[in-house]
């Protein structure tokens, strides 16, 4: 089971050098609504993945572009996450940073957003459980505010994640995302659990087990 995390491709609308906050809502409707800016399709290798992505057009055609004609799952709990800034902010800024005025915004305020910041991180859970629950690979294609609280989750649920950069999620980044392989550290060459070659491997392996069974069980009572 493993997971392919990607940003859309950039989209293809014109940017100003500097927005007001009225005009960056507005052009923020374009900028959701827009396709993606011409790219040479550079498909790579997607094999045994089943491919998901939000309602965006730039989402999907991302899709198309970089990994060929596939079937797609075109779901909301993929979205981005329902920005705009208060028009009376004043200043006048580059649309990225808008973008993050916005998103604080947003996380602090519940009065003129269709979706709360608490309300986001259940759908990101949401799509984590239906991942967890198909055990397939998958790629999902979203977008940088959505996919930074999707990342949040997987990291406190111990998944190893591999990112290309390290503070930012840019145009067409893919991050890889798979459940840790916990091993024994008991044998030369340390095993892993759900593997073990090696007595301290099983009795930890067994060990594991009885917690998860005992954390399941503890969970059902609440």
């Amino acid at each position: 089971m493993k997971f392919i995390l990607v940003r859309h491709l950039k989209p293809d609308m014109p940017m100003q050098t500097r927005y007001t906050a009225r005009e960056f809502n507005d052009a923020l409707i374009q900028y959701n609504q827009s396709g993606i800016s011409a790219y040479t399709p550079a498909h790579t290798g997607s094999h045994n993945y089943t491919f998901y992505c939000s309602r965006a057009h730039s989402s999907i055609e991302t899709v198309t572009a970089l990994f060929g004609n596939q079937n797609i799952c075109v779901t909301s709990l993929l979205d981005e996450v329902p920005l705009t800034v208060n028009e009376n902010t004043s200043g006048f800024y580059s649309f990225p940073t808008w973008q993050r005025k916005a998103f604080r915004q947003w996380k602090k305020s519940t009065d003129y957003s269709t979706e709360t910041y608490s309300q986001t991180q259940k759908r990101a859970s949401q799509v984590i459980e239906m991942l967890e629950k198909k055990g397939e690979n998958a790629v999902l294609v979203s977008h940088t505010f959505f996919l930074s609280i999707l990342l949040q989750l997987f990291k406190r649920k111990k998944y190893e994640i591999t990112k290309p950069h390290l503070l930012s999620i840019l145009y067409g980044d893919r991050i890889r995302v798979e459940p840790k392989t916990q091993r024994c550290g008991g044998c030369k060459h340390n095993c892993a659990l759900n593997k073990p070659a090696c007595e301290i491997g099983r009795d930890k392996a067994l060990i594991n087990r009885i917690e998860l069974t005992s954390d399941t069980v503890n969970q059902k009572r609440f």
